[in-house]
């Protein structure tokens, strides 16, 4: 099974976008609409229940280095990627200090217009999509909105 992690943003944009569709009172393609708007309900009741969970805490960055000067005298620093020889400068008592990875800028996240979300919840032909093909189709859109990356 292939795992999606999908923006809690984006998850709510279409929970939504579910909600107006099954509330809609206009919207009936007949029979096989019954077991359309079914399906739609049990994806809303799927949505909130991942959303109802708790968002997990950000992972913490680990140092990649440390730096330290060992005199005062001298302003050099001293560079390490081994713990061992972190571990021998506190033993010294130097002031040891965490490097990090520059983090990558954040993009603006792109979301979908109402006209964009309704235009995805039909088909080709008018019918409605199932839930999947609706989230599949929700979530190339926002892919090709936001550079490629979900």
């Amino acid at each position: 099974m292939t795992t999606i992690t999908i923006n809690r943003a984006v998850l709510e944009q279409v929970l939504e976008s579910l909600k107006e569709l099954v509330a809609d009172p206009e919207c009936d393609f007949g029979p096989s609409y019954e077991l359309q708007k079914d399906r739609q309900k049990k994806a809303i009741t799927a949505i909130r229940e991942v959303l109802a969970q708790p968002e997990r805490p950000a992972v913490q960055a680990k140092p990649v280095a440390w730096r330290w000067k060992p005199s005062e005298v001298f302003g050099d620093y001293v560079l390490s990627t081994s713990n061992d020889k972190v571990l021998t400068a506190e033993s010294f008592g130097m002031s040891i200090e965490p490097l990090f990875t520059h983090p990558a800028p954040a993009r603006e996240w792109v979301g979908l217009t109402d006209d964009e979300v309704d235009d995805l919840a039909l088909d080709e032909n008018g019918l409605p999509n199932s839930h999947i093909e609706f989230a599949r189709a929700i979530e190339a859109a926002l892919k090709a909105k936001n550079g490629g990356a979900a």
